[in-house]
Parts: structure tokens; C-alpha cells; sequence
């Protein structure tokens, strides 16, 4: 089984300047880069089937006049966000089941960046149309307040499992670095010892520079796998290959065009790793000039750049390892020997270190916010004994099943396929549809509208048969 995945598409910064999962509120009500308020408030066209459902969508939205973000500088931006730790999964992504031959494997790798940044720019084109300040209330806007429980729950269940992801991560790391902890023994301590202390902090602002190393440690980590791909060292006869290696690599089930049940399992780690989509109403709220053109060139440059750097890592750890490649492909790279592998291991082990609670206080803060008024939400907000005490319970209920989740590539192939197809396809193809209605005078025509019932037939089809493939490759051998 594989023994860690990295996922965090993300929320807030972590060993990426963002990976997979981000805060559920994002508010940039009249904030412009510099600390500076907007001027002046836009009054958003209000949706008429919305208006039935909430009233917040008759009440002006607050967006910034305009934003400070350049195209080149927010696409850099983008791009940041999206690249993280998820991609180190991606090698075992390939490996899954029978195997993904090289070819369909960067075809899928392709079609999910394109289909993940259209959805990621429809987002963009509905605050256009509305106004809203954050991704949560733009489902309000343009669905209705009473069913954004859906979407506060499926980011609070993501953020959680990513939580989950690192405290694996983490143990596996440790462990490895220090050969006389188990893995349990390494995670206990280190949660003990660093993430507790940390996560009874409420100011972390000392932790923010962890967004810019942690996309170091990413990059770093990316070029040692690649290097080792072409210098051959970890293939038969090479300098790190036989004895101490902790996974032997099996090359046999390598090929080209190959397609099977493990392909699914590799589209949802995939889904995974493009998921940056509750953070697309700030990006295209600060992007200077902002209009739905501009914000299409940010995002192919943004998911098209992250496409090529998921591609080369995914086809060098394959091409390296094959069917032995791990959940985190570190952990397929000699213990002791092997010197950049250990300063690998070191500078992601540090970054996460630095982003887990960072991480983790937007899991709080959502889940506090989502209790509201209450009697629990009124006393975390009230009492700091009932504040601690949630922080600890959380800590505690997240460590323990890293200790017992060994096989966290399944973690993240599951709440891939399952919740990250609601943020990534549902949710905004029918926030979409609903903007669509609104302009048509109810009626939602048009090649657009056409694409987005696809895309939610589309993203239903993969949340089920994922799921279904994943637990099935996970504890059978049908597939194998």
C-alpha cells in the first residue's frame, strides 16, 4: 500500500504557496493590495431566482474599484497556488492498479488543467455578474443562503482530510529522517511537541513567510526527482540502486498507451491537485482591469504552467520507480545515501512544520463560522476553555487517523473524487447555469449553458465511479 499523499489543494499556503484546499472565506469586501479601502461601492446586477431564496442578493456587493494585480503577476500568483504538494502523488497516481501508460496520463493530466481552469474562470464571469466578496456568498447570490451548508461542509471536510494528509506526511518524514521512531512515535511527538503549541496560537502572522519557502521546498523536491530520472541512478546498475533502498523499483508494468481502473484513481489525485477554486473570486477581484477576458489569460497561464510542472514530475517518478512508486515519491528515494534526497525531505519537512498550523486555523475558523450563533458557536466564541478545548479535540481527532490512515493516497483519491468534484465541476457549472438564467430572463441557452450541465452530469459521474474504483484498487484485487 502506499504509505503517505500529499494533498492540500488545497488550503492556505503550504509546502506550494497553496495547495488544493483555501479558507471558504476569502472576504475582499473594499480591501485593494496596500491596505487601501475602495472608494466607491458597484452595485451588482441581483439574480432573480435568487433573489426568491436570499435576500442577500438584492443588497449592493463591495468589490474593490479596482484591482492591483497585473495579468503576468497574478498568473504567476495562480500558478503558486496551485503547485504543491500534490503533484509528489501524482507518480503513484500512474502506478494505481494495472497502471496509466505515459501518453493517456499526460492526456488526462491535460483535460483536468483544462477542464479545472474553465470552471476556475466561470467562477470569475459569475462575481462579474453579481458582485459577491467571497466564494461563499456567491453561492448564496446565485443558488440561495438556505443550501450553502453543501458548500460549507464539503470545504470543511477537504480542509479537514488535508489536515489529516500532512500529519502523515509529517510522521513519514520523521520517521525516515530518524530511524529510531516509528512512524506513530514520530507523529505523537511532533503533535505534541510543535502542532499543539502552535495551534493555541490565535496570531500567526510569524508563520506567513512559510508560503514563499514552501514553494522552494516543493520546487526543490521536484528537481531531485527529475534529476534522478535522468541521471539514472536509481536504475539497475546505478549508484543508489539494490541494497538500502526502501522500495525497489518495478518497471515492468511501464508503458505507453495503457488505460485501466487505475487511470480513475489518477484523475482524482489529479482533480486534487488543481484544486484552487474557492480562492478564484479573490484573484479575479484583484486582477487590475479585471473583465472575464483578461481573467480567462490568467487562467490558462496559471493551470497551463502548473500542467507542465504536474506532467514532469508525474512521468519522471513513474519512469523511475514504476509500479513501486509511493503516495509520497520521497519515500521511495534511498534513506541514507542518497544526500539531496535527505535535503528533500528536510526542506519539506520544515515547510510543513511552518503551514500545518496555518492550515489548520483555517479549518478552525471555518468550522466556528459554520456553527454560528449556536449554543456551541456562542461559547467557542465566548469562552477561551471552550475555544482550547475544540482546538484540541480537532488536533486530536485529525492525529489519530494519520496514525491509523497508513494509506493516505486513498484519503485523498477518495475526498478527490467525491468532494473535490463538488468545488471543481458542481458548484461552479451550476453557479454558472444560474448566472446564465438570470441573463437569459430565466432561461439558460447557449453553448456556455450547454457545457455546464455537462460538466455537472460530468463532475456526479466522477465523485461516484472514483470513489467506487478507489475503494475498490484500495482493499481488492479486482484490478489487479
Amino acid at each position: 500500500m502506499r504509505t503517505c499523499l500529499f494533498l492540500a489543494c488545497a488550503v492556505g499556503a503550504a509546502t506550494g504557496a497553496g495547495v488544493g484546499l483555501r479558507p471558504a472565506r476569502l472576504s475582499i469586501a473594499s480591501r485593494v493590495r496596500g491596505g487601501e479601502r475602495a472608494a466607491a461601492t458597484a452595485r451588482a446586477p441581483t439574480l432573480p431566482r435568487a433573489r426568491a431564496r436570499a435576500s442577500s442578493a438584492a443588497a449592493p456587493a463591495e468589490l474593490p474599484r479596482d484591482g492591483t494585480m497585473s495579468v503576468s503577476a497574478s498568473s504567476v500568483s495562480l500558478m503558486k497556488n496551485i503547485v504543491g504538494g500534490g503533484l509528489l502523488a501524482l507518480p503513484a497516481g500512474m502506478a494505481a492498479a494495472q497502471g496509466t501508460g505515459f501518453a493517456p496520463a499526460i492526456g488526462v493530466c491535460t483535460l483536468s488543467a483544462i477542464l479545472s481552469g474553465y470552471t476556475y474562470w466561470s467562477i470569475g464571469e459569475a462575481v462579474q455578474a453579481t458582485g459577491a466578496t467571497d466564494f461563499k456568498t456567491l453561492w448564496e447570490k446565485t443558488l440561495g443562503a438556505k443550501s450553502s451548508w453543501i458548500i460549507d461542509s464539503t470545504i470543511i471536510c477537504l480542509a479537514f482530510s488535508a489536515v489529516v494528509m500532512y500529519g502523515c506526511f509529517l510522521g513519514d518524514l520523521l520517521s525516515a529522517l530518524v530511524p529510531t521512531l516509528s512512524r506513530t512515535s514520530a507523529l505523537v511527538s511532533v503533535t505534541v511537541a510543535v502542532l499543539l503549541p502552535l495551534a493555541l496560537q490565535r496570531d500567526l502572522s510569524a508563520l506567513s513567510f512559510t508560503s514563499y519557502t514552501g514553494i522552494g521546498a516543493v520546487a526543490f523536491t521536484a528537481f531531485v526527482i527529475v534529476k534522478r530520472w535522468l541521471d539514472g541512478t536509481y536504475a539497475a546498475g546505478g549508484a543508489f540502486f539494490g541494497a538500502g533502498l526502501p522500495f525497489a523499483p518495478a518497471l515492468a508494468q511501464r508503458s505507453l498507451l495503457r488505460v485501466s481502473a487505475g487511470t480513475f484513481v489518477l484523475f482524482n489525485m489529479l482533480s486534487t491537485a488543481y484544486m484552487a477554486h474557492t480562492n478564484a473570486v479573490r484573484f479575479y477581484a484583484e486582477l487590475k482591469g479585471r473583465s472575464p477576458r483578461k481573467f480567462a489569460t490568467v487562467c490558462a497561464a496559471g493551470f497551463g504552467a502548473a500542467a507542465v510542472a504536474h506532467a514532469l514530475v508525474m512521468v519522471a517518478g513513474y519512469a523511475t520507480f514504476g509500479a513501486a512508486s509511493q503516495g509520497l515519491i520521497l519515500n521511495n528515494l534511498h534513506l541514507s545515501a542518497d544526500g539531496l534526497a535527505k535535503a528533500a525531505r528536510v526542506a519539506t519537512g520544515l515547510s510543513i512544520l511552518g503551514s500545518h498550523p496555518l492550515l489548520f486555523t483555517s479549518l478552525r475558523d471555518s468550522v466556528i463560522s459554520s456553527l454560528g450563533s449556536s449554543k456551541l458557536g456562542a461559547a467557542v466564541q465566548r469562552s477561551q476553555g471552550a475555544w482550547t478545548a475544540l482546538s484540541v479535540a480537532m488536533l486530536a481527532a485529525a492525529t489519530l487517523l494519520a496514525i491509523v490512515a497508513t494509506d493516505v493516497g486513498f484519503v485523498a483519491s477518495v475526498s478527490g473524487a467525491s468532494l473535490g468534484a463538488v468545488l471543481i465541476f458542481v458548484a461552479p457549472a451550476l453557479m454558472q447555469l444560474a448566472t446564465l438564467r438570470a441573463a437569459g430572463g430565466g432561461v439558460a441557452k447557449g453553448g456556455k449553458a450547454a457545457l455546464a450541465r455537462a460538466l455537472v452530469g460530468f463532475g456526479c459521474v466522477m465523485a461516484v465511479l472514483g470513489t467506487v474504483v478507489t475503494c475498490l484498487e484500495t482493499f481488492t484485487n479486482v484490478f489487479r
